[in-house]
């Protein structure tokens, strides 16, 4: 899971603060933030993460970029796929329709200064458009037969159906410049930059207006400074920015109206706007022998998470067949909620806070003959969490009380994870057999995802409430809330914010 692993490139960090996993790609469309041009190897802990790895319970991955040399050297690439050598479609059995998937791009490094200062830069582009068969009905080859004449909800159905095109359009370009000042002292600066445009939510029963524009855009920089201090000593200093932008936008202000074995139409359910940007600061120092090895540090992080999030803020109204379409009669409404005076479903999906990541750790490996390699260290790790209040306990469900008081907190904690590791390799074997083991603890932090939940959907600042039929009297208030004949197909009726 994105949550239990950690992602670098050349030591920086690379995760989303919010949805943990990979920057720009655990809750959007985008394909790729940084291209494959750009790095030159991976590397994966073989025998234990040293205690210099941490937020994560599951695994470390680092990627190595490429830089320039005294060689001027550079790449074109272009990839296509053509519609005429993909197979007939599974669930048609005919030809897939039409489509375009292009990716382009190079790659180019060489010196500015021969012996001094190298330049490399990559740009990695994608074009990709998919044409949907827009379908009334359980499977692309088992439309449901519409009669518009005897139904006006048929006519609904066919007015807001039609075929459309999807498109997942993606662009990164990557920088990167080293300095080597002297023997002693060189510095290194990264920006890797990208940009998705594409579509959210398409499917061949879905109507067009029930599809969002999803839009994705990434953003890292990264300083890194090494200096050799003397025979045995080095210090590693490094500055990151990241940031990344997530807005989903809706194509239709309506209620959703889904129909089982059907299809849906009206405005999408996850629409979003979402910025989120982590800077962080580390600082190794390293102590080297031929026999041992000491690395010691400190890292922090500051987290800056912005997102509105108002899932089914237009309201959603489920039906469990045509037939029951047809005679307006839903099975069920959904609508997100306000629950505060005054505010607005915006403004209630909406958390805007900062929160504080340090880190410590010392590792030693010490090799005491050719055979073996011994690794003992240490780590600390302390989230600070906002201070915003949660709700103490739950109500009673069985009288739909709401919960308690938001007066409880989000802890704020540490935790001490000590590692231990040994690698050996029978010096008889002649290298061919390598004997690893490890033991330690780990600790994988709190994406941001889990703190927006408990802010919003809390019962007290808003709620997700759920009619399966229209309460005593609420006709009155609100005649357009009805089912039956008098059901507004194609303008269903949606609450104010504060009907609640």
């Amino acid at each position: 899971r994105g949550v239990n692993t950690t992602t670098t490139v050349d030591g920086a960090g690379y995760n989303s603060s919010f949805f943990a996993g990979t920057l720009g790609n655990e809750a959007g469309g985008t394909p790729y933030t940084m291209s494959v041009e750009a790095i030159r190897e991976f590397q994966v802990i073989t025998d234990g993460a040293s205690a210099e790895f941490g937020r994560m319970g599951g695994g470390y991955l680092n990627a190595i970029t490429k830089s320039g040399t005294n060689d001027f050297t550079g790449s074109l690439f272009y990839y296509e796929r053509p519609q005429s050598l993909v197979a007939t479609s599974h669930l048609t059995r005919k030809p897939v329709d039409d489509f375009m998937n292009r990716q382009f791009g190079f790659s180019v490094g060489g010196p500015i200064l021969s012996d001094k200062l190298f330049y490399f830069v990559s740009g990695d582009f994608q074009r990709d458009t998919r044409p949907i068969t827009q379908v009334w009905g359980a499977s692309p080859t088992s439309p449901v037969a519409l009669d518009p004449v005897t139904y006006p909800a048929d006519a609904v159905l066919i007015s807001r159906g039609g075929n459309y095109t999807t498109k997942r359009d993606a662009d990164t370009l990557f920088v990167r410049l080293d300095w080597i000042i002297n023997a002693d002292h060189n510095l290194q600066f990264r920006v890797n930059r990208s940009r998705f445009t594409g579509d959210n939510g398409a499917a061949y029963n879905v109507a067009y207006d029930s599809t969002s524009k999803e839009e994705g855009k990434t953003l890292s920089l990264v300083a890194q400074w090494n200096w050799v201090i003397n025979a045995y000593w080095l210090s590693e200093f490094r500055t990151n920015y990241l940031k990344e932008e997530l807005p989903r936008t809706r194509r239709s202000d309506t209620p959703q109206v889904s129909i089982t074995n059907v299809g849906r139409y009206g405005e999408s359910l996850f629409n979003r706007a979402f910025e989120a940007s982590v800077l962080q600061f580390s600082e190794i120092l390293t102590y080297s022998t031929p026999a041992l090895q000491v690395r010691g540090g400190l890292d922090v992080n500051i987290h800056k998470a912005f997102e509105t999030f108002t899932p089914r803020a237009g309201g959603v109204y489920s039906f469990t067949s045509l037939a029951n379409f047809r005679l307006g009669n839903w099975s069920d409404y959904q609508q997100f909620f306000p629950l505060i005076p005054g505010m607005s479903v915006e403004e209630a999906g909406t958390m805007d806070e900062t929160e504080k990541e340090y880190a410590a750790f010392i590792q030693m490996d010490w090799r005491p003959n050719s055979q073996w390699k011994l690794g003992l260290g240490v780590r600390w790790d302390r989230q600070e969490h906002p201070d915003f209040g949660i709700a103490d306990f739950l109500g009673n469900p069985a009288t739909y009380t709401r919960p308690g008081p938001l007066t409880a907190r989000i802890p704020s904690d540490s935790a001490i994870s000590p590692r231990l590791s040994f690698t050996w390799s029978p010096e008889g074997d002649q290298g061919r057999t390598v004997v690893r083991g490890s033991a330690g603890m780990y600790v994988s932090r709190t994406p941001s995802v889990f703190l927006y939940q408990v802010y919003t959907s809390n019962g007290s600042r808003a709620a997700l409430i759920r009619f399966t039929s229209v309460p005593t009297g609420m006709g009155a208030v609100y005649p357009g809330f009805v089912r039956g004949a008098s059901f507004n197909w194609a303008n269903p009726f949606q609450f104010p914010d504060h009907a609640v």
